[in-house]
């Protein structure tokens, strides 16, 4: 209701990302450098992401669903 003060209820969504090697992922071949590089070491990770959906009903309850 408009007038009472209450904030009306949003339902959200959000997508959270979590950086971690997948499965098939290796680390670049290096022939110039017996170090690897941080960008070389960054772009052989594979970004990997996991799917939550977040709805808020209000405070007393909080639905979520997390899919892998």
């Amino acid at each position: 209701m408009e007038g009472d003060g209450e904030p009306p209820l949003v339902a959200a969504m959000e997508v959270e990302a979590e950086t971690m090697p997948c499965a098939g992922a290796s680390p670049p071949a290096s022939s110039n450098s017996s170090f690897p590089t941080s960008d070389s070491i960054f772009s052989s990770r594979r970004l990997c992401l996991k799917n939550s959906i977040q709805t808020n009903f209000g405070d007393d309850y909080v639905f979520q669903i997390a899919s892998w």
